[in-house]
């Protein structure tokens, strides 16, 4: 299982890399000419898998904390989605929606209304401390450091993302 999580998100990282997107990109998007595979970005994606793994040893609060943040991440990425579908939904037609296997119909509008309204409420609940009265040392920082990761990343595009981001590479057989 471990090894499925570090493979994915190695890779993620080394197609990310490849189209510029992460600092140190250089170093990040190589693949190694004899294995083929991305040494430094399966590196990378180890040496912060480790470091997580040690919160919990330090601190339960920390870990906490940390679960909290992936949480609200993932509220964050769903939230997104949502709001492009739902916009998407509302604006064009029906018969010029490129839809997949899966379609809800006349429902998808309210299910996804609903999606929104609940990832919005669970997404504020995940930055609550996990007591009652919290002190300094059990007060859920999450919410900090979910503010530092959104100033760091739109920084991050301003200042270089936004010049050397192009999109996704599209890779076909020829």
């Amino acid at each position: 299982m471990v090894e499925g999580m570090i493979a994915t998100s190695s890779r993620m990282i080394w197609a990310f890399a490849r189209e510029g997107g992460l600092p140190f990109s250089k170093y990040l998007s190589r693949v190694d000419e004899k294995t083929r595979l991305p040494i430094w970005a399966i590196g990378v994606t180890t040496v912060i898998s480790l470091l997580l793994a040690l919160i919990n040893i330090g601190s339960t609060v920390g870990f906490t904390a940390f679960i909290s943040l992936v949480v609200a991440g993932y509220y964050s990425s769903f939230l997104l989605a949502a709001s492009v579908m739902l916009h998407k939904r509302l604006t064009v037609p029906a018969s010029q929606i490129p839809w997949g296997w899966f379609k809800l119909g006349r429902f998808g509008v309210p299910i996804t209304v609903l999606s929104i309204a609940f990832t919005i409420i669970g997404g504020i609940f995940s930055f609550f401390p996990s007591t009652v009265d919290p002190t300094p040392e059990t007060m859920n920082y999450c919410v900090l450091v979910y503010g530092s990761a959104l100033l760091f990343s739109a920084v991050f595009w301003l200042l270089y993302g936004r010049k050397t981001y192009t999109g996704p590479i599209m890779e076909t057989d020829a």
